[in-house]
């Protein structure tokens, strides 16, 4: 008996929520996006855009990569753990004195 639509929807899994929580099983049903080969090719540095957006998939996919982008000639260097406290959270007590320290950070 073939399954109905309604069915096969009933059983289709499109992950949790929170990337964070699905990084072994990101890999096999991420789709590839604009965004994901703007990564791959270098040509992206920073990847913005709203809560749910796919910033952390893309992060922690990123992470998994990190031998193929450098062999592209792409460095990678994680600046935070999503579930964690920022890796720029000293900032707060302790800014750059001026502007040109701040961008040069």
């Amino acid at each position: 008996m073939q399954k109905s639509k309604k069915d096969i929807l009933k059983e289709v899994r499109f992950g949790n929520q929170i990337a964070e929580e699905e990084r072994d099983d990101l890999r096999s049903y991420f789709v590839e996006t604009q965004s994901w080969r703007q990564i791959l090719g270098g040509d992206v540095d920073v990847v913005y855009g709203t809560k749910g957006a796919g910033k952390s998939a893309l992060y922690l996919l990123v992470q998994d990569h990190i031998d193929m982008l450098f062999d592209n000639a792409i460095l990678v260097v994680v600046a935070e753990n999503p579930r964690g406290a920022p890796a720029f959270e000293n900032l707060k007590v302790s800014p750059p004195p001026d502007e040109k320290q701040f961008i040069n950070l």
